[in-house]
């Protein structure tokens, strides 16, 4: 699952992009060590903004680990996964639940896979950390409103721009007295 990214920018251009930091990609780029307890070898990007943690908190014997970071009904899973990358070449990509400083959730999505030492032999990990709190809310808003509009006693429809009928509530298959199937077929 190893991709590379082959598109580069040159002046003008690559000063703009690392002048943006739109709040919707915030994340980290991380190095740690092939073995648990996974020491953080190397954090950067928009780490501190993300997590409330500065990433000397973090490296080479730092208090924290990129474990601490987990929540703990997730830390297993995030340990079962680190483990699964550093014993396959493929990357891995995971969504968690991690703890900000500040007490708060975050939900994050990694993706991590065996980084090679000069001589090739796998010694570290190197992943990307993207917080998705955002995606997160917007999913549960999305299934709430998809709740309401299916359980509301009031007749939902929804056409297609060619006036094709895509969507109807259960309220509006009982009242025209067709079931769902067949209105939308």
């Amino acid at each position: 699952m190893r991709e590379t990214n082959e598109f580069a920018l040159h002046g003008a251009d690559a000063q703009e992009v690392r002048e943006s930091k739109p709040r919707s990609l915030m994340g980290a780029a991380f190095r740690v060590g092939i073995h648990e307890p996974w020491p953080v070898k190397h954090l950067t990007g928009a780490f501190k903004q993300s997590f409330g943690y500065s990433p000397a908190d973090f490296i080479d014997g730092g208090k924290r680990t990129l474990l601490n970071l987990a929540h703990p009904e997730d830390r297993v899973r995030f340990r079962e996964e680190l483990a699964l990358a550093a014993n396959t070449s493929e990357a891995v990509i995971t969504t968690l639940r991690a703890l900000h400083r500040d007490g708060s959730v975050r939900w994050i999505q990694l993706h991590i896979q065996q980084a090679s030492s000069v001589d090739k032999e796998v010694e570290f990990l190197d992943g990307y950390v993207l917080d998705i709190t955002h995606l997160k809310k917007a999913e549960a808003d999305a299934r709430r409103a998809w709740f309401a509009l299916s359980q509301t006693p009031d007749e939902v429809y929804w056409c297609n721009s060619d006036g094709r009928l895509i969507y109807c509530n259960e309220s509006a298959s009982e009242n025209l007295g067709y079931s769902r199937d067949d209105l939308l077929t």
